[in-house]
């Protein structure tokens, strides 16, 4: 019979696996259950492939946000000293803040109820404090984005910075200011610190659509992670007996020929078409490539709906050619 004493140790065990760590935590489920988080598909692919500096372009729902939150708790708990910061919207009623902060709550009552003892300095909704023995404390933070120029611009005062998480960042205000601000305060990725930026795609304009343009074509320090909405295992509902759920574009077609979209997601699909009312609006919310979801809002001169069935149908190079400029030059 495992004792008190094998329990911590078995607990303990998991703090140098971060995957095995997440597994300690708490969540609450869209069903409003409490229970331990259990990584999916996308979020082992996320902790398996991630880098120290990293972009993650996300559909709704699909668990990239808890994840971090998880990664947030492991730096703040396993590393003495550390500063871990995640930076969210700022609105009226703060409730971007509330919602990550009782999230975290929840996280630290799961480690508390196996028995980890978390010997907090300080605990309030926005800022935790953990003592670690003779050790210096480590600090876990919520900020939220500047609402104003001014104020976004002040937001690098928060000292050294060794985890930086960034979520939604594309409904910020300011973003620019903000960003700037911030970064100022992380030390170069060689001394082990992370930042982390990860959100869903809100128009083709942005400092989150140009982060995400820069990590594409290898111009920034950081990868880019995508997760298309059919990666979710929850999003595909069961068909009834002799029900049949068949590509209605080409588009969806191309999905199911060259992703391997199955009849099961195709019909949660055309159930979220039809709530929505909108291709734009479930291609912004729910994307299948990392370029329609920015193509979809705001005006094109080209049409959105075309683009995305030629992105879809897209196959990658046969071949790749270097075009100098004396080449152009010879050819006009």
């Amino acid at each position: 019979m495992s004792t008190a004493a094998d329990l911590r140790r078995e607990v303990l065990a998991c703090f140098s696996d971060r995957a095995a760590f997440c597994g300690l935590l708490d969540i609450i489920t869209k069903e409003g259950k409490r229970q331990k988080l259990v990584l999916s598909k996308a979020q082992k692919r996320s902790l398996r492939e991630r880098t120290l500096r990293l972009i993650v372009l996300k559909s709704r729902q699909i668990g990239q946000t808890t994840l971090e939150q998880a990664l947030d708790v492991h730096h703040f708990i396993t590393r003495s000293g550390s500063n871990t910061v995640v930076v969210c919207q700022s609105i009226e009623g703060h409730q971007p803040r509330s919602t990550i902060s009782r999230r975290f709550e929840i996280m630290f009552e799961g480690l508390e109820r196996l028995g980890v003892k978390l010997d907090f300095e300080q605990r309030s909704e926005s800022r935790w404090v953990l003592r670690h023995g003779r050790e210096p404390n480590s600090v876990l933070q919520i900020i939220e984005a500047g609402a104003s120029k001014a104020s976004a611009q002040k937001k690098g005062r928060v000292d050294t910075i060794t985890r930086l998480h960034l979520t939604e960042m594309s409904v910020w205000e300011y973003a620019d200011e903000t960003i700037n601000a911030l970064l100022e305060c992380v030390p170069a990725p060689e001394t082990g610190s992370e930042v982390v930026s990860e959100s869903t795609p809100f128009g083709a304009t942005g400092k989150f659509y140009e982060q995400c343009q820069e990590a594409l074509s290898g111009k920034s320090g950081y990868e880019i992670q995508f997760f298309p909405w059919f990666e979710s295992a929850e999003y595909a509902v069961p068909l009834a007996a002799g029900e049949v759920a068949s590509p209605r574009t080409e588009r969806e077609k191309a999905l199911v020929e060259l992703k391997g979209v199955t009849p099961e997601q195709l019909k949660w699909y055309h159930r979220k078409l039809a709530e929505k009312g909108s291709q734009e609006l479930v291609d912004q919310e729910y994307p299948s490539d990392p370029d329609t979801c920015f193509l979809v809002s705001g005006r094109s001169f080209f049409d959105a709906k075309r683009v995305a069935v030629m992105l879809a149908e897209a196959k990658p190079p046969t071949r790749n050619i270097e075009v100098r400029e004396a080449g152009i030059a010879q050819m006009r």
